[in-house]
């Protein structure tokens, strides 16, 4: 065997390793939340976020609903973003504008309880692989973005139950009337906090 053979012989098995850690790499970072969602909480420093993974959206089905368990139960993780409408630099239609441009496509609007809803989608090989839920009201945004899917019909009452029937919905009541302190943790099951991405 030559020194060129040889070298081969030692590079390859680093080769292969790089390889499977860019895929990897690549894997992680198609299965990430949205980038408009990350630049729209470091945009809004009093935007509020809260993450949720397919485990704990199950405890906040506190009703042991089977119709929630069957609506949660493509969601792999979900982060929710609340955002004051009245915050410096606003507009919900350049928001709509940046998911847009990352293959969210616009399916459904509706409107239940005094609130806008806007579905969008984004598929890759015919599979729904995210899904975003903008929630709006007089004075707040509510953002959803989802790591999996459920179906569009049903966003509003997936967002009904956190917004009422939960643990979460003092959290969220507590941020949108300008009350930031939070419940004792010893209350029940609530979501994570942090980047989890």
């Amino acid at each position: 065997m030559n020194a060129t053979e040889k070298s081969r012989e030692i590079l390859r098995p680093m080769l292969r390793a790089l390889l499977v850690m860019l895929m990897s790499a690549a894997v992680i970072a198609a299965s990430a939340q949205s980038r408009t969602t990350e630049k729209l909480e470091d945009q809004f420093e009093d935007s509020r976020a809260f993450f949720f993974y397919n485990n704990t959206l199950r405890m906040i089905n506190q009703a042991d609903d089977p119709e929630f368990d069957e609506i949660i139960r493509d969601i792999e993780k979900m982060k929710l973003l609340i955002i004051r409408k009245n915050a410096e630099g606003f507009d919900l239609k350049n928001i709509a504008r940046d998911y847009k441009s990352e293959d969210f496509e616009e399916i459904m609007t509706s409107r239940h309880k005094g609130r806008n809803f806007d579905i969008f989608l984004r598929e890759e090989g015919g599979k729904t692989r995210a899904m975003l839920a903008l929630v709006n009201d007089e004075d707040n945004l509510f953002v959803l973005d989802i790591l999996g899917s459920i179906d569009p019909g049903k966003v509003a009452k997936f967002f009904s139950v956190m917004d009422e029937e939960s643990d979460i919905s003092s959290r969220i009541r507590n941020f949108v009337t300008n009350d930031r302190e939070e419940p004792d943790d010893d209350d029940g099951p609530g979501p994570e906090k942090g980047n989890h991405d």
